[in-house]
């Protein structure tokens, strides 16, 4: 039996296992690898109806897991490449030409089709693209119809059986007819574009003739027609072109990985299988202890990470758009509330006077203690979740909500940093790797798995750019910290110089072209300029406040700790809200006061949170948990909750439905939260080890010492070779052990990596 404390490594073991062995079966048994066959079969309108049922406009078409591409005019001229299009059929194809020429040129394609004559041929050009339209309504293969005379004469001596009725197609007959031909679909292999039917079987709204001959639909339907077609034709090519971010995942292979992918792939999962083997073989014989190099603590690390390739890289998962509905970000939020009330516990004790020495004064209570710092990221990054699986950011009152959230985070990065720097005073090389490696490891190591970069992981790099200038501002002059005249100096300098350097100076621009040169780096100058800017200062208040809490305890503890404090909180984030509504109308409005204003609803809630009383001393255990991996949770999100690089979600592909939370989707979510956050939970630990591997001496010894025992040879060899490298090994291995020299070989690797991406 397994003890209790093996559980987490027997789980691991498991997962690790159990997600190989599924990759493995899939790569095998797939009958729609690129999801072509998803893309021309079913599928369904995920637009929200209105209060009558009616759903318009139809502009969101979801094919059976995944995500179609929404192709402009320079998209279709780059699949193109000066090729021609023919389009042969009766007026439903008419339709679908139209449908065409719109996406190239809207204005002049409406012009054409008001001067053009209904059943004709056509010869055009829409935005440099020739485009033929063969009036074809029977089908002919020539313009004489001999082929299809010839295909007649077989019928000439079969029975006749004529009958009265009116001219033209019986009601009915055309649905009788797809549903016969889908009846034998897989019998006789018909690679048919069933999607054109579905896009108006159930949706009466999308008929202009329904009760005429019920064939053909409006505009922006034949117009879906239109890009289903470009999307089978031109989005693996495209995508082999443009790269990430793959937003559209139908009938693609992604663009094929790159030569960092593969060799990541293999040897990533010649390692797991080898972490599973060994750590199987651990707790079978019972052995515990450090297991490195196959620690399934580590090991779990590549297969979180093998996990985001398979799951956002490869069609193994379906995918779906996002669709913003209220009701559904408002009972997902309330769930997230309700287990987070449910799993309040008492995490601290209140401070007793002391009775031996009743002389001496109760402590002060501790502003922002380590559980309610992690119970506050906890519910935060829930938001967060929820925020973007349901696509939130069309709400401006929901956007701004989330905008203070990431205020808050920061705000704790101010005061965390601030509270160790004066306190420990420890600004030593070690603080400063330790640091930056907890919170980049994983968003350095996913963009060479995922051909994404590092900005886009935004999180990450702000907050290690916060960090630094924090370390900066107390680091140099460090002897001036006793001196609160020369610490606020510091702090007013360095304000002043990272809003001149980031903002105002071409040094950013400069430093993003070195990059590009020297080390293949490719980052979005403009939006991680966007980002720092939004959150300007925030940071700083988040230090000022440390420092008056280290400094004046009691007057610190009576703003922000009190009753008082309290109903001041609760009127500045009331009268916040209230100037949101009434001033901020437009997200652009709100994010030019965000910088500026931010700190007031930050500062309000602390001193609720504060307010003395029991709720000062319970938390949310579950809110708590989450905190603790909330860095993770941010940025697994991208790949393992949402899908197509934030832009869609993650689906099983087992179950089917009108794609809305109630009636559809909440079946994935029970399945893949979990999941999700146990990742999450036990990626936080195995980058706490890897960490510890990297940063600790202790480590570097232990190596020596195998080391030793590796070189202990008594042969030949050892005569001829070993005894001459042998005088070497302690040079070496003090040299391995420098932390600084083992940054930079990280460094190395990454550039190395960079240049072969």
């Amino acid at each position: 039996m397994a003890s209790n404390s093996s559980w987490p490594r027997v789980a691991t073991v498991l997962f690790s296992a159990i997600f190989l062995v599924t990759i493995f079966l899939n790569s095998i048994f797939s009958v729609d690898p690129y999801r072509c066959g998803a893309l021309i079969g079913d599928g369904q309108w995920i637009d929200p109806v209105d209060a009558n049922g009616t759903r318009r406009p139809f502009n969101t078409w979801q094919p059976d897991g995944c995500m179609m591409r929404k192709y402009t005019s320079d998209d279709i001229h780059r699949c193109m490449e000066g090729r021609h299009m023919v389009f042969s059929g009766d007026s439903t194809t008419r339709q679908v030409f139209w449908g065409m020429a719109r996406l190239l040129d809207r204005e002049l394609a409406n012009k054409t089709r008001r001067e053009s004559a209904t059943h004709a041929a056509y010869d055009m050009e829409f935005g440099g693209i020739r485009m033929r339209q063969i009036w074809n309504p029977f089908m002919d293969l020539d313009k004489d119809g001999v082929e299809l005379k010839k295909e007649l004469e077989l019928y000439r001596h079969e029975r006749e059986n004529p009958r009265k009725g009116p001219k033209g197609l019986h009601v009915g007959e055309v649905e009788s007819m797809d549903e016969y031909l889908d009846s034998v679909r897989d019998e006789r292999s018909l690679n048919l574009l069933w999607a054109f039917p579905a896009l108006s079987r159930t949706e009466p709204a999308a008929m202009v003739d329904r009760h005429e001959t019920g064939f053909h639909v409006i505009d922006s339907v034949a117009e879906t027609k239109a890009t289903i077609l470009l999307n089978a034709r031109c989005n693996a090519k495209l995508d082999a072109m443009d790269g990430y971010p793959h937003n559209r995942t139908c009938c693609t292979n992604y663009g094929g990985p790159s030569l960092v992918q593969l060799m990541f792939l293999f040897f990533g999962t010649c390692y797991v299988i080898a972490c599973v083997v060994y750590e199987t073989y651990g707790i079978l014989k019972a052995r515990v202890g450090r297991r490195a190099p196959f620690d399934m603590e580590t090991g779990l690390f590549v297969t979180a990470l093998l996990a985001c390739y398979h799951a956002d890289r490869t069609q193994f998962l379906a995918k779906a758009s996002k669709m913003f509905v209220y009701d559904e970000f408002t009972v997902m939020t309330a769930i997230c509330a309700l287990v987070f009330l449910f799993t309040i516990r008492r995490s601290r004790v209140a401070p007793q006077p002391d009775t031996i020495a009743p002389q001496k004064a109760p402590e002060v209570n501790v502003l922002l203690p380590r559980d309610q710092t992690e119970e506050w990221k906890g519910w935060m990054q829930a938001a967060i979740l929820v925020y973007h699986w349901t696509g939130a950011s069309k709400d401006l009152g929901i956007y701004i909500f989330i905008r203070l959230l990431v205020a808050s985070y920061l705000f704790q990065t101010g005061y965390g940093h601030t509270i160790f720097f004066l306190k420990k005073k420890d600004f030593g090389f070690k603080r400063i790797a330790a640091t930056m490696l907890r919170l980049n490891l994983l968003s350095c190591a996913l963009p060479y798995v995922m051909g994404t970069d590092y900005m886009f992981y935004y999180f990450a790099p702000l907050v290690s750019f916060w960090f630094m200038v924090v370390y900066s501002t107390l680091a140099i002059g460090r002897q001036h910290n006793d001196n609160l005249g020369a610490l606020l100096g510091k702090i007013s300098i360095s304000v002043f110089i990272t809003y001149v350097v980031m903002m105002k100076s071409p040094v950013p621009e400069w430093g993003f072209t070195v990059l590009r040169l020297l080390c293949n780096i490719k980052w979005d100058l403009r939006e991680w300029t966007f980002r720092v800017g939004l959150d300007a200062y925030i940071v700083f208040v988040g230090m000022l406040t440390a420092i008056a809490h280290v400094r004046y305890p009691n007057a610190c503890a009576w703003a922000l700790s009190s009753y008082v404090g309290a109903v001041g909180g609760l009127v500045a984030m009331y009268g916040y809200y209230h100037a949101c509504g009434e001033y901020f109308p437009t997200k652009e409005i709100y994010n030019s006061w965000h910088p500026y204003i931010s700190w007031i609803p930050v500062l309000g809630f602390i001193a609720v949170r504060n307010m003395p009383g029991p709720a000062q001393f319970f938390t949310s255990s579950a809110a708590a948990w989450l905190g603790r991996c909330s860095l993770e949770t941010f940025t697994l999100q991208f790949h393992l909750f949402l899908a197509a690089d934030t832009k869609g979600v993650l689906r099983l592909g087992m179950f089917s439905g009108d794609s809305t939370l109630f009636n559809d989707r909440w079946r994935d979510l029970v399945f893949i939260v979990p999941i999700f956050l146990w990742v999450s939970s036990r990626l936080a630990e195995a980058t706490g080890a890897l960490v510890k591997l990297a940063t600790d001496g202790t480590v570097g010894q232990e190596a020596e010492n195998e080391s030793e025992k590796l070189w202990s040879v008594n042969s030949k060899f050892d005569e001829l070779v070993l005894a001459r490298v042998r005088p070497l090994m302690p040079a070496m291995h003090t040299w391995t052990n420098d932390l600084r020299v083992r940054v930079a070989m990280m460094f190395g690797a990454m550039w190395v990596l960079n240049l072969l991406s």
